[in-house]
């Protein structure tokens, strides 16, 4: 019997009590090793158990499926802090009719036990648990890449996020942009996914909203009205003075609910952050809302506005977009804002390169003009906006001999060359210049023009060398 308690005990009391000798990962993992735990590693065949128990656990608390208690106690303590002021409220205060989005449920719904509840990851939802996601489960970080799908949270009639409790106007609206007054010194701050329901909803009650609500939807017609985007996708975006917005019209609950990205790369990588430097490009990742997300957007009227703070340094090119996981981009889009206007020299030399090109005639006149140089394909545009350097480029050569093809477009009989114009394009004084290296073989049929994913083609011209 000792044998038996000995071997299933030890390790467990040993890594219950390492506390002060921890060497931490993301989830807490406790390595045993002959420094920590020599007296366990002296009895038989106990090495070959304490490898096997690293290399499980290590796998495990990767995952999160096997955090530590003072982990969870830690949380715990945290979240009875920012929830238990509600148990003050009177119950049935709140309307039957709110439909809560929240992760970490437990706690919250013990302090607000009216409330009906759908949690983000599933938990409460058998159509959320159930929603595929495409990550393989070794990559996986507990359950928490499982999301509503698209459509589903309108679908179920969800209409509020509820924030912790607050003690002031001022520290309620801070916390989300709408806010009730529910006792004494106590407010309960929320957001909506939609501003019109909540005007609404609470049209009798003494409701408090955010001047960034306000003034971000006095900005929406200004914008649309009197700016062009930079960009045109899923959302449009407005480079502004001072932010970046994001514009889109109609716009559902499901277009608010996946991850934005935000790539941005300056005209000096010196002005990066330091962390950023080595990348080349600034990473400002955001969502929509509150909570689950981070509080930028407002919705109202099916439209949809969101601004971030704009870089104080010179932007050069930007790719933007939205995604669920790493390896789910639900669309991107990318605009280079590369302009010399304020470099003298570059900007002499890009006229005159564009005065060398167009003092020949093109092959081809088109939304750009087009020109078969000796060592490259060149596309130049006058005037020139930043809308026309948006769209991808296709450019599909049939050669004259098919045998030139490279092996994998042998089958399609032409040469596929796309390109976006921030790879190979300047634009400068309203004209834009955008080139590709020439292929070696000799050139029979040239296809062009430029694209959008999930729209379409914007233009396409084509022309017969030998013709």
């Amino acid at each position: 019997f000792v044998p038996v308690l000995f071997y299933s005990s030890a390790m467990q009391g040993v890594l219950l009590f390492k506390d002060d000798e921890r060497r931490y990962n993301r989830a807490l993992h406790i390595e045993l090793t002959e420094e920590n735990a020599s007296w366990l590693l002296a009895a038989p065949g106990m090495p070959i158990l304490v490898d096997l128990s690293n290399d499980l656990r290590q796998q495990s608390t990767q995952l999160g499926v096997s955090k530590r208690f003072d982990k969870y106690r830690g949380f715990t303590i945290k979240e009875i802090q920012k929830w238990k002021p509600y148990e003050k409220m009177a119950r049935g205060w709140l309307p039957d009719d709110i439909l809560v989005l929240w992760t970490n449920i437990g706690i919250r719904s013990y302090y607000l036990p009216d409330l009906k509840v759908i949690d983000f990851w599933g938990l409460t939802d058998a159509t959320i648990a159930r929603n595929p996601v495409t990550k393989p489960n070794h990559e996986r970080y507990m359950a928490h890449d499982r999301q509503p799908p698209p459509g589903y949270l309108e679908q179920r009639g969800v209409n509020i996020l509820i924030y912790r409790a607050a003690f002031s106007e001022e520290q309620a609206l801070a916390r989300g942009n709408y806010a009730l007054k529910i006792g004494p010194e106590l407010w309960m701050p929320f957001g909506v996914f939609d501003h019109q329901w909540a005007i609404e909803r609470f049209a009798d009650w003494d409701l408090r909203v955010s001047n960034h609500v306000t003034t971000t939807i006095n900005q929406y017609e200004s914008i649309v009205s009197g700016e062009m985007p930079v960009l045109r996708a899923h959302f449009d975006l407005y480079l502004r003075e001072n932010d970046i917005t994001y514009i889109k019209y109609p716009c559902s609950l499901s277009d608010t609910q996946a991850k934005f990205f935000l790539y941005i790369v300056p005209t000096n990588s010196q002005d990066l952050p330091d962390d950023r430097k080595p990348y080349g490009f600034d990473n400002i990742d955001f969502r929509f809302y509150n909570d689950i997300f981070y509080d930028n957007g407002v919705r109202f009227n099916r439209k949809c506005i969101m601004s971030i703070d704009r870089p104080e340094y010179d932007i050069e090119r930007i790719k933007t977009g939205q995604f669920v996981s790493d390896k789910d981009t639900l669309w991107e889009g990318e605009v280079s804002l590369w302009v010399h206007e304020n470099n003298a020299a570059k900007t002499d030399a890009y006229e005159a390169e564009y005065k060398s090109i167009v003092a020949h005639d093109p092959i081809l006149r088109a939304h750009f003009d087009l020109y078969l140089r000796e060592n490259d394909i060149t596309y130049v545009k006058n005037p020139c906006s930043l809308s026309d350097t948006q769209a991808k480029f296709f450019l599909h050569i049939v050669p004259t001999n098919s045998l030139d093809l490279p092996d994998n477009r042998k089958p399609h009989g032409f040469d596929n060359l796309d390109f976006p114009f921030y790879d190979n394009g300047v634009r400068f004084n309203g004209k834009c210049i955008v080139s590709v290296a020439r292929p070696e073989y000799d050139i029979r049929h040239i296809q062009t023009g430029q694209h959008i994913s999930g729209q379409g083609k914007l233009w396409e011209e084509e022309f017969s060398v030998d013709a």
